[in-house]
């Protein structure tokens, strides 16, 4: 049986969870290291201009980017492929966003400030899901002017959340079940279960709601690599997810159980 399944996948059954020859290999410390000498070899081409972007270097984040350099990865792929030229600094939306409610949180600052300056930059609008993709950029980053100008690039009017770009994703995902898993699509159908009941969460937040933190950077690792075609590969990491947690029962599962299972 092949490794990988059809979506890229490593294919991992319960009698071999962890025994996994691929997964050992990639996980050994000797693997790690050559990653990361990999990588910093990559980024100083960059920065002595003999590469002028990483675009040719994309289907290595298939391998995830090593933990140590995964911010500055992230940073030249998403700054790369679309440069910040507003009329605003971070400062300035900061400074516009900043009320008398603001100034009186007493919760995380930086996920304030990063927040209060996105929705001053989206013209006073905020839609649900932005906070946990704005605490993924600051986590690995560590900066706010640099979360704000990744969070900016990466959701592209793509991931706004909108209530009409909401529609048009998860109209996609339907489309992307059909064709992968149309057993498992066929039998939503049946029990009469809306795609919105149990996706909308994953699409809103890009799964960091729904995963452990290394599974949810790989995914993201594949998805900023890929810029346009990013929301692609999150409809098949979705199609990906909703098999592993259904399970080989699947059939045998109530409309209470599955989205018990698909809400874990």
């Amino acid at each position: 049986m092949n490794s990988y399944d059809r979506y890229g996948f490593l294919r991992v059954t319960e009698k071999d969870t962890v025994k996994s020859q691929f997964y050992e290999r990639q996980f050994k410390p000797e693997t790690q290291r050559s990653k990361l000498r990999e990588w910093q070899k990559i980024l100083e081409s960059k920065a002595s201009g003999a590469i002028s972007n990483l675009t040719p270097y994309k289907n290595k984040m298939w391998e995830g980017a090593p933990d140590e350099l995964r911010g500055k990865i992230w940073v030249e792929f998403l700054t790369a492929r679309n440069a910040y030229t507003g009329p605003k600094t971070y400062q300035d939306y900061l400074k516009e966003g900043v009320d008398e409610q603001t100034k009186k949180c007493n919760g995380k600052q930086a996920l304030t400030n990063l927040l209060t300056a996105h929705t001053a930059y989206s013209n006073g609008e905020y839609y649900g899901g932005t906070c946990r993709l704005a605490g993924v950029f600051l986590i690995i980053l560590g900066s706010e002017e640099l979360s704000f100008l990744c969070l900016i690039n990466f959701m592209n009017g793509r991931y706004t959340l909108a209530p009409a770009v909401a529609r048009e994703m998860l109209n996609k995902l339907e489309e992307m079940m059909k064709l992968y898993i149309s057993h498992i699509f066929e039998l939503f159908q049946q029990q009469n279960m809306p795609i919105y009941s149990w996706a909308y969460s994953m699409v809103a937040t890009l799964f960091s709601w729904n995963l452990p933190f290394p599974i949810l950077l790989r995914i993201w690792d594949v998805m900023i690599a890929n810029g346009d075609n990013s929301d692609v590969y999150l409809y098949k990491a979705i199609c990906t997810l909703v098999q592993f947690q259904l399970g080989e029962e699947w059939k045998k599962l109530t409309w209470e159980e599955i989205h018990t299972k698909l809400s874990s």
